[in-house]
């Protein structure tokens, strides 16, 4: 019975995963930096007195992404 009413749900979720335009992929970025005003944004948010202080630069860090996206491992990776 499950399968009955749960097939069409699955056939659009399948559909919508393999990259049509408008899906959910879309939405992804090559390379994931982490974004500072965000950041930012849930230190502003936080409860806590030493939040006034806090710099996003000490929660988040995007050496390393960086070096990625400098070294061509992230084209590469999308290349294939």
């Amino acid at each position: 019975m499950v399968r009955g009413w749960a097939a069409p749900i699955r056939a659009e979720l399948r559909t919508r995963w393999v990259g049509e335009p408008g899906s959910f992929f879309t939405a992804w970025v090559r390379a994931p930096y982490v974004s500072m005003p965000a950041v930012q944004t849930m230190i502003n948010f936080a409860n806590h007195p030493a939040g006034n202080s806090a710099k996003p630069e000490k929660f988040a860090d995007n050496s390393v992404i960086a070096e990625l996206e400098k070294s061509g491992f992230i084209d590469r990776l999308y290349k294939q």
